[in-house]
């Protein structure tokens, strides 16, 4: 955990996508009800916006955990700065043709999970 108790995601310089979970149980249901349209094809589901966040991460958690652990999550999440992890403006479109609406927003999904969270935890 980081300053206030937050987790930073340690997800690059470059970004990746993030996705609803219900956006995507809508997709497969989608896909069920209608597979000859959707057969074969690629649809990526998630933002159009791309997340960062890497530069403190190793330093965090090496002096709170210990210094292997830190470099071995780098590691592990550098990738991330090598690939972008998002969609161009042709799979968005497709997405939202899938869905049959815009993909819901990431920055929503978090305040409602973070409000159940409270109620839970109070």
């Amino acid at each position: 955990m980081g300053p206030g108790g937050i987790y930073g995601e340690p997800i690059g310089t470059r970004g990746v996508s993030r996705v609803e979970v219900e956006d995507i149980a809508l997709a497969v249901v989608k896909v069920a009800e209608e597979p000859e349209r959707w057969k074969g094809m690629k649809i990526m589901v998630g933002s159009k916006q791309l997340y960062t966040g890497l530069d403190q991460l190793e330093k965090h958690l090496s002096s709170a955990i210990d210094p292997m652990w830190g470099r071995d999550i780098r590691l592990m999440y550098e990738l991330c700065d090598k690939m972008e992890f998002g969609m161009t403006d042709e799979e968005y479109s497709m997405q939202k043709e899938l869905l049959g609406k815009n993909p819901s927003s990431y920055e929503e999904f978090v305040k409602k999970i973070a409000s159940q969270w409270r109620k839970e935890l109070s």
